[in-house]
């Protein structure tokens, strides 16, 4: 089962989902390297978010995005698996 075979309104439907598991991934992995770290003490959640982001080594957050995508994704390709 070929998600390219598949009609354009559930190709759709999965590139949203995959994009609302890479939002909730990167933003969990925000909320705890906020909470864990002692940094934010010096910095408000919104000026530590976006230096947060220019340093993806240092804080280690990108796989969390791809994580969340591929388990969404995944699971709206077994849902559509089972379904047929």
């Amino acid at each position: 089962m070929n998600p390219l075979n598949w009609r354009r309104e559930h190709q759709v439907a999965l590139l949203i989902i995959a994009f609302i598991g890479a939002l909730i991934g990167l933003l969990t992995s925000f909320w705890a390297d906020y909470v864990f770290l002692d940094i934010n003490m010096y910095f408000g959640p919104s000026i530590f978010f976006f230096e947060w982001l220019k340093a993806p080594l240092a804080f280690n957050w990108w796989p969390w995005p791809l994580f969340g995508a591929v388990i969404t994704g995944g699971a709206f390709y077994a849902l559509r698996l089972l379904r047929n």
